[in-house]
């Protein structure tokens, strides 16, 4: 399939000098408004003369997703201060955060080199040191330097040098977003059919009549438990469905099926400890997370061809705040 990654305007150079004047502006106002905090400017490195085209915004949103949650997981707080995200010269976005600018600083770097593609966006980390803004670099915590997308080397050596064509970086980059993309759309695909599992099992609960079954009037014939018993186990097993549905996706087609069925098999197990820590031991959905978990795997097996994926990065790129 053809990248649609550089569909879109031709930006001039007198563009992209107004854009960079107007980000440096933007970039000084937050400060002087908010001395107290940290500025994290957000936008991507695009070589060519198109900046922005529907892939590429969905790309820095998706990944701009990835960031905010790492903050959250590192406890630090953020607020989105202004963006122009559909902008020709190309998406940019500008947050304030209140931890220490070195702690920042290193979850920035921590996030560039996480993924691949993650090395498109460049983080401008920014704060007010005796009245005056200063971008901190990573020269400053001796950080990696950036390398080539290419190559490997010292990505500021390869550009003062053009030591690759543009054409040779669009492709690069035209990949890793693409890439990303296949990623993004796995995750969703997984999300909907862990949300249609959990929506099943709670339309099945409140289903009626349902003789000696649970049901929203009555439960006789099961007096341990009631359709609140029901929801808050079937609430509990979505994670569970979520990973079965990502299972499937990259699932390689060319793999005999009992190997997947063997993969599920311990999250299932899981799963069934989830339900009963849930329902305080009681069994509600133990056939359900069998059968259920099969058909979530088998369904998202169906969805395409297995795209390859980036490692799982488990680290959340947290610092201890020294601020």
């Amino acid at each position: 399939m053809v990248s649609k990654v550089f569909e879109g305007t031709n930006v001039e150079i007198p563009a992209v000098l107004a854009n960079r004047d107007r980000r440096v502006a933007t970039q000084a106002q937050l400060l002087r408004e908010h001395p107290s905090q940290v500025v994290v400017a957000c936008k991507l490195n695009i070589p060519g003369p198109v900046k922005n085209s529907a892939t590429i915004q969905a790309f820095f949103t998706a990944g701009l997703a990835r960031l905010e949650d790492q903050w959250l997981a590192c406890g630090q707080p953020f607020e989105i201060a202004t963006s122009w995200e559909d902008a020709p010269t190309g998406p940019e976005r500008f947050y304030l955060l209140y931890s220490a600018g070195v702690t920042v600083k290193e979850g920035a770097v921590h996030f560039e080199e996480r993924q691949p593609a993650n090395r498109l966006f460049d983080l401008d980390v920014l704060i007010t040191n005796g009245g005056e803004s200063h971008s901190l670099s990573r020269g400053d915590f001796d950080l990696p330097v950036r390398t080539c997308l290419i190559c490997g080397r010292p990505a500021k050596e390869c550009g003062r040098s053009r030591r690759h064509s543009v054409e040779e970086l669009q492709a690069r980059v035209a990949k890793l977003i693409d890439e990303a993309t296949a990623a993004n759309q796995r995750e969703t695909v997984a999300e909907q059919l862990a949300d249609q599992a959990v929506k099943a099992m709670l339309n099945e609960v409140v289903t009626w009549p349902k003789p000696v079954l649970v049901d929203p009037v009555e439960h006789r014939a099961h007096p341990d438990m009631d359709v609140f018993t029901f929801i808050q186990s079937a609430t509990s097993l979505r994670p569970y469905f979520q990973q079965a549905a990502t299972a499937g996706l990259n699932f390689p087609t060319e793999q005999p099926a009992p190997l997947f069925f063997n993969q599920l098999r311990l999250p299932g197990q899981r799963a069934e400890t989830t339900m009963f820590k849930a329902t305080a031991g009681v069994n509600t959905h133990k056939g359900t997370i069998f059968s259920l978990g099969i058909l979530t795997g088998t369904v998202a097996t169906l969805k395409g061809p297995s795209v390859a994926s980036y490692p799982v990065e488990r680290s959340t790129g947290c610092q201890r705040d020294v601020g």
